[in-house]
Parts: structure tokens; sequence; C-alpha cells
């Protein structure tokens, strides 16, 4: 910190970050181990200047490097991969924002937050994830490259109530803003490839490419009102209502230009009992917002609608044992039409490079849920804790080209999560934790039916820590459990290319060691 010209002072904080792997792949005919690998770095910075009294402004700025590989399959669903055309995925992101406070009036204070973001970001992968020797005697060789470009700038301001402009008999504190959006997106897509089969003659030239543009533009109003209730309660109530005009254009001579206006508030109540505890329910209304598929997409797919969601949660916090004992409990029920889900096709099925990934409606969802955490302090230098979540979201009604998903679990919604872990933190400095989690197997996606299996996972580290600097030893996946993250049900082998199961292993184990200073 130094001090200013001006009245006040101007205080800075700056970081840097840089990250390398050569990933977890090896690439058997290449003869590398980094196809994979990760190359990112990262420059934040931050400053705040107080004028005088009435202002404060607060600059904060990010610059983020990523140059990664991108080889992440194989036919055999193992860690070896045998493309002959390692792909890419790299992005260059600059970001800022810049926030003004003034609480010069008694009644109320304003805030006005400006942001910019502008990413540049390059994907490219080999769509037949093999090499002219593996396909022998077929020729099959397929890439596809992406470029995109993203702007967005936005403006937010606000008017809050201070302590002396509550209003309702000095019972409510109020809130009001507008919110402004301007969105600007190019993608450039290119698909290309070749494919002979000697046994039959059959023969198939690719030279696909498609350049789009979107544009959007977001104002919303919004307002929220905190009133007390008696001694011990809060009611809460927010409102916002906002309106996106759209702009779509790509190369093939389509253009569409949709208008929507979405509303969304919540209404909650938080009661408090005694010094340990506290309850609450809310009743809660969201939106997203519509858009468009960039890139190739199945006849239809171009654009999707705005999702709305319905959602009802309470839930409870205690604290026991002189507060040692710590309980977290919720329990929630929503509702979602015109859900919004990610899934997956091909669209040639002689073309790995047509397999793509869109954002489709549901007709209707639901989810049923409920989580807990137990947190106990036995003495000071110790810490247990232990989680679970409980999960039934399901279709109540959607139709993919291939089958009829209501009454189906969504994808990515494991039945159940739990967690369990402990620490240990001497006053030397020594410390050491173990944590362990476990997964119900899940769908993968919903353009088909091919699920994940149940695991459990193992994180340990142990070290010694002063006020300046800190070392532990690490582990990640400590049993070397084999999982999924992820699963592609599409054909991919010649000459048959019959659909089949294709996944994304996890990290496999890894140890390490961290130094870290500060100053």
């Amino acid at each position: 910190r130094r001090p200013s010209a001006a009245d006040g002072a101007v205080r800075f904080r700056a970081s840097a970050h840089r990250y390398e792997s050569n990933g977890f792949r090896e690439n058997a005919f290449l003869d590398r181990d980094d196809t994979n690998g990760r190359e990112e770095t990262s420059v934040r910075g931050k400053l705040l200047w107080e004028p005088s009294g009435d202002w404060r402004v607060l600059w904060t700025t990010m610059l983020s490097e990523i140059d990664n590989g991108y080889d992440a399959f194989a036919i055999d669903n193992s860690l070896t991969v045998l493309s002959d055309k390692p792909g890419r995925d790299a992005q260059r992101s600059l970001g800022s924002a810049l926030k003004l406070t003034w609480q010069g009036a008694e009644r109320f204070g304003f805030t006005s937050i400006t942001s910019m973001a502008d990413s540049d970001i390059d994907f490219s992968f080999d769509a037949d994830w093999g090499n002219a020797e593996a396909w022998a005697p077929f020729t099959y060789d397929f890439i596809s490259v992406n470029h995109r470009e993203r702007e967005t700038l936005s403006q937010e301001f606000r008017i809050a109530s201070t302590d002396a402009g509550r209003i309702f008999n000095d019972t409510t504190e109020w809130l009001v803003g507008l919110y402004l959006l301007d969105l600007d997106e190019t993608l450039s897509t290119l698909n290309r490839g070749v494919y002979f089969d000697p046994l039959s003659g059959f023969a198939d030239n690719l030279d696909d490419a498609l350049a789009s543009r979107f544009e959007a533009t977001n104002a919303a109003l919004f307002g929220q009102l905190d009133v007390e209730v008696g001694d011990a309660g809060e009611l809460a109530l927010g409102l916002r209502v906002e309106t996106r005009r759209t702009d779509y254009t790509d190369s093939n001579g389509l253009r569409l230009e949709p208008d929507e206006t979405m509303v969304g508030g919540e209404l909650s109540y938080r009661h408090h009992f005694s010094e340990g505890l506290t309850a609450f329910i809310a009743l809660s209304r969201g939106y997203k917002a519509g858009g468009f598929n960039l890139g190739p997409v199945p006849a239809g797919g171009r654009q999707f609608e705005q999702e709305s969601l319905w959602s009802l949660e309470t839930g409870v916090k205690a604290l026991m044992l002189d507060g040692s004992l710590i309980f977290d409990g919720t329990v929630f029920y929503s509702r979602r039409n015109d859900q919004q889900v990610r899934t997956s096709v091909q669209l040639n099925p002689n073309d790995p490079a047509s397999f793509v990934f869109f954002t489709d409606n549901a007709a209707k969802g639901k989810s049923v849920g409920a989580e807990a955490q137990l947190r106990w302090v036995p003495a000071e230098a110790f810490e247990v804790y232990a989680s679970i979540g409980l999960l039934d979201a399901e279709f109540d009604e959607f139709s993919s080209d291939a089958f009829d998903l209501g009454g189906r679990d969504q994808a990515h919604a494991p039945n159940y999560t739990l967690a369990v872990g402990g620490a240990y933190r001497h006053p030397a400095g020594f410390f050491a934790r173990l944590d362990l989690s476990a997964r119900d197997e899940f769908y993968f996606d919903v353009s088909h039916n091919r699920r994940s299996e149940a695991y459990g996972l193992a994180r340990a580290r142990a070290g010694f820590e002063t006020e300046r600097w800190s070392a532990e030893l690490w582990a990640r996946n400590l049993f070397d459990e084999t999982y999924a993250v992820r699963g592609f049900f599409f054909g991919n082998e010649p000459p048959g290319f019959a659909n089949e199961l294709y996944i994304r292993r996890g990290d496999p184990r890894q140890l390490g060691v961290t130094f870290e200073m500060r100053f």
C-alpha cells in the first residue's frame, strides 16, 4: 500500500500463475506423452482507490493464455491414443471490470459495475482418432477445426438503502437496479476428411465449412426488499424482468431475429429459533435465455427456446455441543419447463467429424433431492466431516429421435453422492488431511441410454506450514480408480461404423509435492 496524491490511498494486488503438464495420455503412433498436455498462464490484478470517504473505486483485470493439447479419446477406451493429428484447445482472454461505489447520501448508496471480456478460442481434434496404419486397409482420415471469437460488454447500476433509508417503520432494506449486456460471437468451423473402403469400393470426401455470427442485447430491471419480521424473522422478496433481442446469421444464408421476455424472482423466509438453530424456506422462479447452436447441427436444431424453473427449498442449520458440531440440511423440489439439455448426434454415419453437441429443449423435467453435511471439531487440532446428497432428477416428457425419455433420469444426475474426511493440524505447523468421495452411476447423455459405473475416489495430503511458506506431499485418486467422466455412443470404426460406447476416463493416480512462498 502507498499513499496517494489524492485524499485517499491506493492499494493494489497482483498475481501470476503458470501451469504445465504433459497430461495423462500416451500417443503410441507419434511416440509422445504430451499430446493431451496443458500449458496455462494467467495474470490477475486489482487496484483499489479511495479518493474520499464517499467514493471507492475498484479496478480488476485478468489475462489468460491457454495452449492445451486435445488428444483425449482412444478406440479401446484406454489412456493410449493413436491419432496422427492431435488437436488443440487454446484460448486467449482479456477481461476487466470497474466498480464505482458512492456513499455520499444519507438514505442510499450508488454502485456502478462496468465489465468487458474479449476471448479468442481455437479448438480442433482428430475426428477419426487414428492413423493410416491403424485403419489399414481402409483410408479413413478426418479432422475438425473451430475458431471462435467472443466479446461481451456489460453495465450494471444499483441503488441500495442505507440504515437511515430503511422504509416501512425502519423494518425494510431495499435495492433497485438496471443491467445491460451486449454480446457478439462469431464461429468458423471446418470439417475435412476422406474415406475409402477397398472391399466395397465406397469412397467419400468431406470438405464442409460454416461461418456464423450471433449477437444479443439484454436489458433487465431488478429489485429486492429485505424485511424484518419480529425479533427473529427475515422475509426477502426479489423480482427481475429481462428482455433479450438476438440476431443470428450464417454463411448458408440463414437469418433469425427472435425476441424474448423473461421473469424471475424469489420469496424466502428465515427464522432464528435460537442462537444455534436457524431454518429457512424459499420459493423461486428462475429462467435461462434461449439461443442458437453455432456450427453444424441437425435439421431443426439451430435454435432453442428459453427455459423456466420453479423451485421450492427448505432447510435448517444447527450448532450443537457448544458449537463444535455443525449440521446443515436442505430438501428441495424443482420443475423445469422447456428444459434445456446438452445432447449429441452423429449427422453422417460414415463421418466422425459430424458428431456434434448441441442444446435442445426437453418438454418437462423435475428434481427432488436432499443434501446434508455434518462437521465436528472435537478438539482444536482435529476436524471430521461427512456429507450426503440424494437426487431424483428425471424427465416427465422428452422424446429424442431414437426413443422416449419420459420417466428416465436426466444425464449426469447420480442418485447419490457421498463424502467423508478428516483433518489434523498441529499448532507447530504439521498438518494432514484425507478425503473420500463416492458417486452413483449416471446416464452419460440424453441421446442414448448408456450409463457409467458407480465409483469412489480418495485424496490425501500432509505437510508443514508457517506464516511465510508451506510444503506438502499430496496424492489424488490415491487407489488409482478407473472411472468414466463422459460417454459417447456413435459409430467410429470402419467398415460397418456400428454404434459403440466410447468413454473419457478420469485422471489416474497422481503424486506430487507442492511448495509455496508468501510475500
